[in-house]
């Protein structure tokens, strides 16, 4: 049996095994071999997917992968994250009070003054 990356028709990734004589093309009905499923989760479902899509691209398929590769899984999950904080600076972004666009200075004329001189002391 040999693994197939699959996409099904919601988005998720998956690893598929299929016999060696099958083609690629019916990887729909290949056995979904990683990653588990993670509706145990409770993420949303968008988050779901993006979090699966990491752990697929990352090939972290099995409790021996996880296990030794914390840091990746760590890493898929900041990935999956991502998108969610940028929607969170959006929101922040779109509310934030405008600050003032500033007036352009006006120069009020000034009555005219005498000029005065200095006084040069010779010698210096």
């Amino acid at each position: 049996m040999r693994q197939v990356p699959y996409t099904d028709p919601s988005g998720r990734m998956w690893v598929v095994g299929l016999p060696e004589s099958a083609p690629d093309s019916e990887a729909s009905m290949g056995v979904p071999l990683a990653p588990p499923a993670l509706d145990s989760l409770g993420l949303p479902e968008e988050t779901e997917v993006r979090l699966q899509a990491q752990l697929v691209a990352r090939r972290l398929f099995d409790f021996k992968d996880v296990r030794k590769r914390r840091v990746d899984v760590m890493a898929a999950l900041q990935a999956a994250l991502r998108v969610n904080v940028q929607r969170i600076v959006d929101l922040y972004e779109a509310t934030a009070p405008k600050p003032p666009k500033p007036q352009p200075k006006t120069v009020e004329p000034h009555a005219a003054q005498p000029l005065r001189h200095r006084r040069v002391r010779p010698g210096r």
